[in-house]
Order: structure tokens, then C-alpha cells, then sequence
């Protein structure tokens, strides 16, 4: 049965369809035995899927990177998550984790380990309990790539267990990807990530607040790094937010750290009323008469704690040094010794200076015990006279604890690692490719990926079925002239989009690194649905994300009213609710440099 349902999962994910809720629910056995997927509303197109989370779909079969909450793409290997709780459950009866709310499932799905199904049935064999718990892998990387490679080893274990083979086997023979994807583990920090737990674990044992810097160019690979903080976070019941500031939006206090602590706000309001009572009794009794001041920056918080009194008005100054002491009491209701919190802001190199301030009284010793600070900048654009390193002056000064990561560039055996990952070769037959790579983007993660991407869109990595791994010809991909940089790469990419893409690509990053579709179609004075039509492109190609401003990372859904797919399925949006950012840094100084100077010089 089981080879049966990831024989019918992979024709879905053969017609370039996701179906983003696998469940026992949504599986038809017929009359001849053959399977169905039914209930296709969540479903997307993978070509457009690959760059968006969502927590849409059944919470009890959610992929831990369809939280939002692992720094990773949801692919189709999500279903075969999904896949993999429902063998468990038809195995054993029972899911292999349980919940009461989306945060609870959240936490199941990334931090715990389930049973074994044979320690629940002593009377499952091991050939089965390996493929179930290789689906359930935390990380998408350590399960199938496909689900005929799953088939095929569900095929083999029937086969072996007619003639009383019980024992596990090499799981994966046949299991190699035929669809271009660099490869998303992190290589070769392996000391870096124990300095950032290092860092979370002395937030929860010091009685203040930590402060970690992560420093290093662009693309080398900073946010990465710090995803690989989610894990440990999630198991300490902690919480995690993040923003990331706009080098053009640098005039607007507090932004980013509000928008933070608006995502976690959300994240409260999907849990029951009880918890949610808890919370609201906490937020009231740490903001007083004061409440308003944070309710004004996060409208969310006036659905927890309610409508709040005006304030008494004071002079600019005093009116800072109350917003700030209010704030940090704001954040002291989430940072808790059962539930450390941990806050992420991107490209400090651009903070405002009221935030800087903001972060100096959260960090002063004794203010926020179980807070971790992480803050990422680019190293070359940060001196000793920069605002931030000033901040970060002053804090050493008041006594705060800080520690600096410094992130480098990959080591060539790394660069090999990543190279041979990518293109499902043993890393002596891509040793050849690794070098040429290295030559051309050196150790820089990011730039390493747009050009393996670059060499795929020209045809010159092409994947080969009899030998069922990557080729490439090493003559061409030598003679082939690629820019030295990432953004004049990614320009290169977006010259070759459709006109109308490029046109909103452009356009969109006028209003920063993130935009909503209504507005980019005022803009261009066209509908909402051919600014969708437009952006596809550039979805498929990871310049843009899709986010839904009001749950967190959206999806981007596709319905079929069919379940045999005859045809294609089509595309429905929220228009109200759907916006974008661009997927990097160097996707959105990318297209910024390619918009008309009127709207760059004004943004």
C-alpha cells in the first residue's frame, strides 16, 4: 500500500505539482487497489513553490520547514514528510507526535523525536522502521529527494518481506534528484554554529541579555548560520523572531524590531483562549497606563490586551527614554526562564539610530535576562566610527556580554562539499567542477549557488538518466564569462527575464525590499492579476518570496478541480493580503540598480 501512495505522489510531483497536505484523509484507495491524492486546494506549482513556506495544511502532517520556522524552502520533499506521519499512523495507529495548538505542533515537528513505529508494534521490521524515520528527517536534505526513489525501496521491502527478509537495508539506491537544486546544508561552520549556542545557552544561565555579532561579507552566509539556531531554540521552548533592515528605509524608527515582535504577536493569537488569557493578563500587568505606546507601533497587541488609554505627552527626549523603558518591559514578558527569547536583526550596518538606542537598554545588564541579541553585519561596510560599532562600543562599556562570530568564506573541501551535493556526484568525480566554480566565485556561498544556477539556465550542467546524476562539459563552462559579482550575476539573470517582469522587478524595488501586489499594480497602472502573471517568473527563479503580512510566510496556491490532472491546475491569490520581499540582499540591490533613476532617487 505504502509503494502504492508514493507511486501516486510521484506522478502529482511529475506534473510540477506540490500537494502540500498530505494526509490519511486525502488518500482514495479504489475498488483494483490502485490510489488516489484527493483535495488539492493547498496545492502549488513547484516551479513557483520552492522559495515559500506556509502553514496552511493539516498541523498533525506539517514538514518542520512548512513552520516557517527552519531557514529552509518548501519543496516537494514537504509531502514526503507529510507522507512519512502517515505510514507512521497507518503503521501504528497513532500520529508520532501530538498537539494542541500551532505552536505546540510547531515544536513537535522541529525539536522532538518520535518512537520508532517497532517500538510501538514489536511486529514491524526494521526494513520499514528505517524508511519511516528517514521521511521524518528534521532537515528535507536527509530524506528522499523523490518519492519514486522512496517507491522503490517500499517496493523492495515488500518484495523482501515475502520471502522473510526482515533485516534494513542501503536505503536511496535509486533515489537521485532529477531536477536542478543547489544544495541548502551548511558547510564547514560547524564552530561557528557552537559559538551561536554558546551565546543562547549563557542568555539562559547569566540573569542578562547576551549580545552575539555575526560578521562577514555578503552571501557568505550569515542568516544561514543563525537559522541553524531554530532547532536548539524550539527545544528550550524558546522563541525566535527576526528582522532585517533596509538600507532606503533607515529614516523610519523602530521598524524593524517592531515588525519582529509583530510576527510574534501573530504567532500568539493562534493559541487557545486560555494560554492567550495568560498572556494578555502578563502584557497588561508589565505595560501599565503605558500600553498604548506599543500598541501604536504593533497594532496586534490591541487584540490581545485591548483598546488602551492615551498617554501623557512629553518633550522628544523624555519621550524616547519612556518608549524605550516601556518597550524593554515589553519584552520582558516573552523573554522567561521557560521560554528565552531570541532576537535576530539583519544588515545592522543600516540600523537606525533609534533602534541603536533601543538595543543598548535591552542589552544593559540586568534589564532582560534570557534574551539573546543576535546582530549580523557586513564587516566591510562597518568601521570604527560607524554608528553601530559606537553601539556596540558602549554596550562592552556598560558591562554586556558580547561575543563576535566572524563568518569567511568556504575552504575549498567545503566548496567541493557543496558542489558535490548539488549535482549527486561522489565528491572525486565533481572535483573537476568544484575548481572551476571556486575560480570563478571563490568561497562565497551565495555567489557559488546563482552560478551553478547561472550554468543550469545555459545548459551547461544537464541531467543525465542512464547514469542517473548530473553532467557537465567542462570545455564550455571554462569558456563561459560570468560576472566577478553577485549582483552584477543576478543582473545578468534579470536581463533575460520577460519584459514585464523585469518592469516590476524594478519597479518593486522602489518601495524597498518589500512591496504588496495592489500597490506595485497602481504603479504600473495594470490589474492585480497581471502583476501576478508578471512575478511569476521571478518566483520561479527565487528573486521574490511570497509572504502573507498577516499569518507570517505565506503560500502561493494553486486549486485543480480535478484529481487526475488533465490539465495544469490554475492559480488563485488573496490580492488583499499577498506581498513579497526579495529573496536576498544582492536580489534587491540587483533589481534597484536597474530602476529608472526618477524612482532611485527618490525612494
Amino acid at each position: 500500500m505504502g509503494a502504492r501512495i508514493a507511486g501516486a505522489l510521484a506522478e502529482v510531483h511529475r506534473r510540477g505539482v506540490v500537494h502540500r497536505d498530505v494526509s490519511p484523509h486525502h488518500v482514495i484507495v479504489l475498488d483494483d487497489g490502485s490510489v488516489r491524492l484527493t483535495d488539492f486546494r493547498s496545492a502549488s506549482l513547484t516551479r513557483i513553490d520552492s522559495s515559500v513556506t506556509s502553514t496552511q495544511g493539516s498541523l498533525a502532517y506539517m514538514a518542520p520547514e512548512k513552520t516557517g520556522r527552519m531557514n529552509r524552502p518548501v519543496d516537494k520533499r514537504a509531502d514526503l514528510y507529510s507522507l512519512g506521519v502517515t505510514l507512521y499512523e497507518l503503521l501504528t495507529g497513532r500520529l508520532p507526535f501530538e498537539g494542541n495548538d500551532p505552536l505546540e505542533w510547531f515544536h513537535a515537528h522541529i525539536a522532538k523525536t518520535p518512537l520508532s513505529p517497532s517500538q510501538l508494534d514489536e511486529r514491524i521490521p526494521a526494513s520499514v522502521d528505517a524508511i519511516v524515520l528517514k521521511l521524518l528527517s528534521k532537515r528535507a536534505e536527509e530524506r528522499y529527494h523523490g518519492a519514486t526513489g522512496l517507491q522503490r525501496d517500499l517496493e523492495r521491502c515488500a518484495a523482501n518481506l515475502e520471502r522473510g527478509q526482515t533485516a534494513a537495508f542501503q536505503l536511496g539506491a535509486d533515489d537521485v534528484p532529477d531536477d536542478f537544486r543547489v544544495a541548502h546544508r551548511l558547510y564547514g561552520r560547524e564552530v561557528e554554529v557552537a559559538q551561536l549556542i554558546a551565546g543562547f545557552n549563557r542568555a539562559r544561565s547569566a540573569g542578562s541579555c547576551a549580545v552575539t555579532l555575526i560578521s562577514g561579507y555578503s552571501g557568505v552566509g550569515k542568516s544561514a548560520l543563525v537559522g541553524e539556531l531554530y532547532q536548539p531554540v524550539v527545544r528550550e521552548q524558546g522563541r525566535f523572531v527576526s528582522g532585517k533592515f533596509d538600507q532606503y528605509k533607515r529614516d523610519i524608527p523602530y521598524a524593524t524590531i517592531v515588525q519582529a515582535f509583530r510576527d510574534l504577536l501573530r504567532g500568539l493569537l493562534t493559541v487557545g483562549e486560555t494560554s492567550l488569557s495568560g498572556w494578555r493578563d502578563r502584557l497588561r500587568d508589565a505595560l501599565g497606563v503605558n500600553g498604548r505606546l506599543i500598541v501604536d507601533v504593533v497594532p496586534e497587541l490591541e487584540t490581545i490586551v485591548g483598546p488602551q488609554p492615551p498617554v501623557v505627552e512629553l518633550d522628544p527626549h523624555e519621550g524616547q527614554n519612556r518608549f524605550e523603558l516601556v518597550f524593554t518591559a515589553f519584552v520582558r514578558v516573552f523573554a522567561r526562564t521557560d521560554h528565552p527569547l531570541v532576537v535576530f536583526l539583519d544588515d545592522m550596518q543600516w540600523a537606525d539610530g533609534a533602534t541603536l538606542g533601543l538595543l543598548k537598554m535591552l542589552a544593559r545588564p540586568g534589564q532582560v535576562p534570557d534574551l539573546q541579541l543576535v546582530l549580523a553585519f557586513r564587516s566591510n561596510e562597518v568601521d570604527a566610527s560607524h554608528p553601530f560599532q559606537l553601539s556596540v562600543d558602549s554596550m562592552r562599556a556598560s558591562g554586556v556580554s558580547i561575543d563576535t562570530v566572524s563568518v569567511l568564506d568556504l575552504a575549498p573541501e567545503h566548496v567541493l562539499q557543496l558542489v558535490s551535493d548539488t549535482v549527486s556526484r561522489r565528491p572525486a568525480e565533481a572535483a573537476s567542477l568544484a575548481s572551476m566554480v571556486a575560480t570563478k566565485a571563490g568561497g562565497n556561498p551565495f555567489f557559488i549557488g546563482e552560478l551553478l544556477q547561472v550554468l543550469h539556465a545555459r545548459g551547461l550542467l544537464a541531467f543525465d538518466a542512464e547514469s542517473r546524476g548530473w553532467t557537465w562539459d567542462e570545455a564550455a563552462i571554462r569558456a563561459t564569462a560570468v560576472a566577478d559579482n553577485v549582483v552584477d550575476l543576478l543582473i545578468d539573470r534579470i536581463l533575460i527575464l520577460p519584459d514585464e517582469t523585469r518592469r516590476a522587478l524594478t519597479l518593486a524595488s522602489c518601495f524597498g525590499s518589500r512591496f504588496d501586489l495592489r500597490t506595485l499594480a497602481m504603479v504600473l497602472d495594470v490589474s492585480v492579476e497581471s502583476v501576478w502573471t508578471a512575478l511569476e517568473p521571478a518566483l520561479a527563479d527565487g528573486f521574490v518570496v511570497a509572504v502573507d503580512d498577516s499569518l507570517g510566510p505565506a503560500r502561493t496556491r494553486f486549486v485543480s478541480s480535478t484529481t487526475s490532472f488533465n490539465k495544469p491546475p490554475t492559480h488563485s491569490c488573496s490580492t488583499n493580503e499577498l506581498q513579497f520581499t526579495f529573496a536576498s540582499v544582492a536580489c534587491y540591490e540587483a533589481a534597484s540598480s536597474m530602476a529608472p533613476r526618477k524612482c532611485s532617487s527618490t525612494r
